[in-house]
């Protein structure tokens, strides 16, 4: 009986071997590349591509499930501006509005890095009417999406994101898991306006950074059990009880992802024809945060920089690489023999997101609908399936650099 599961019936206990056929013999090969795990195919594109695609997915999927996208609530409203029927769907959630009431982000369909970015303030010389989406965006290469005008603010001053990990562990059977990531904070103060005070990523701030010796990749960088302190310490006598991110923020966390992974294989068609054994992957996926503490899906990132996104851990969060205990686990999974409906439920950091063999024998179906659709976020985070660990990790934040703790202190 697998007791990993809430409502799981009885599965045989198959032992899975994996075929003999895995690149160089037993191991994957891409366990020496040092910055880098796997590759999937663009069958997984849905998840970490084109942001075209990314979005296109999960309306498809939530349609296919009996609902909008727009209505589950988990991410700001997005359109395909090269998508000409789009126009029609904008123009309905804009007329709830005066035009141009509305804030606004734009982004290039493939672009990175923040690159191409342009923000559209609600009520300004340059605020995004009808007329102006027509001249500038409809039929072209872009993504709208509505701006989060009541974003939380560190310190009350600085607009941030945060970002998490999901690992693909093993296709056949598909095993899927997760990892806390961390916040990135805009380098200008959100009241000075101007692209560095909406974009966080750590291309654009990098230069900043090099320059200006009271912000550094700490200042810039902190990692969940940081975010805690911090919300205890600035938020008080708002939604933040002491167990917020352990019982509310990671288990909402987790249900959106399983989404967003459940989109990908119910949209991509034989998704296992081009996803052999031997293939892996991690993707990164980045949300906000409105001043009600709910987070705000953002995109998914196929092609995360991995060399310099693990060395978040010298932020003073915890002990363990992640990218070393993701390698140990996928070697786990894909070359050892193991009850495969019973993964390991945690391994370092990492912890089960979704196990195809355990879910076949829930006593329900996946409804996404079901799940998201008129809850709010501590009803949803309440339906997770998986047990956690104990969370912070015994220890945690562990001890950092004197030097590190004064640049802390400037920041909080």
């Amino acid at each position: 009986m697998n007791t990993s599961i809430k409502g799981a019936g009885p599965l045989a206990s198959i032992v899975f071997f994996p075929p003999g056929t895995l690149p160089n013999g037993s191991a994957p090969g891409w366990m020496d590349e040092g910055t880098r795990i796997g590759w999937m195919t663009a069958s997984m594109r849905p998840i970490g591509g084109p942001k075209s695609a990314q979005q296109r997915a999960k309306v498809q999927y939530a349609r296919a499930s009996g609902c909008e996208y727009d209505d589950m609530r988990i991410a700001p409203a997005t359109f395909v501006a090269s998508n000409a029927s789009e126009y029609k769907r904008w123009q309905g959630f804009q007329s709830r509005h005066r035009d141009g009431e509305l804030s606004w982000i734009v982004k290039p369909q493939q672009g990175y890095h923040g690159n191409g970015m342009k923000v559209h303030i609600a009520n300004s010389s340059d605020s995004l009417t009808a007329d102006k989406y027509l001249e500038l965006y409809h039929q072209r290469p872009f993504m709208v999406q509505e701006y989060i005008h009541d974003a939380l603010l560190l310190k009350g001053k600085y607009k941030f994101d945060f970002r998490v990990w999901m690992l693909l562990a093993r296709t056949d059977p598909w095993t899927v898991y997760f990892s806390d990531g961390f916040l990135r904070r805009a380098y200008a103060p959100f009241s000075e306006g101007g692209t560095l005070a909406h974009i966080t990523n750590s291309f654009q701030v990098d230069e900043k950074i090099s320059k200006d010796p009271n912000f550094s990749s700490y200042n810039h960088i902190w990692n969940f059990v940081e975010l805690h302190r911090w919300l205890k310490k600035h938020n008080k006598g708002k939604s933040s009880p002491d167990a917020f991110i352990q019982d509310q923020l990671r288990p909402y966390l987790k249900e959106v992802l399983r989404f967003v992974f459940r989109s990908t294989v119910e949209s991509g068609g034989n998704m296992r024809k081009f996803n052999r054994p031997g293939k892996t992957h991690i993707f990164a996926l980045d949300f906000a945060m409105d001043q009600n503490l709910k987070p705000w899906f953002l995109e998914g990132n196929g092609n995360p920089d991995l060399s310099k996104d693990w060395q978040v851990r010298s932020a003073g969060g915890f002990r363990e690489n992640l990218q070393v205990t993701a390698k140990t686990l996928v070697v786990k999974l894909q070359t050892e023999a193991w009850s495969r409906e019973e993964p390991p439920l945690h391994h370092g950091n990492w912890e089960l997101l979704y196990n195809e063999a355990s879910e076949a024998c829930a006593d329900r179906a996946y409804d996404p609908c079901d799940v998201f659709v008129d809850k709010n976020m501590s009803e949803i985070a309440a339906q997770w399936l998986y047990k956690s660990p104990p969370w912070p990790p015994q220890g945690a934040p562990f001890p950092i650099r004197e030097k590190t703790e004064l640049q802390w202190k400037k920041v909080v």
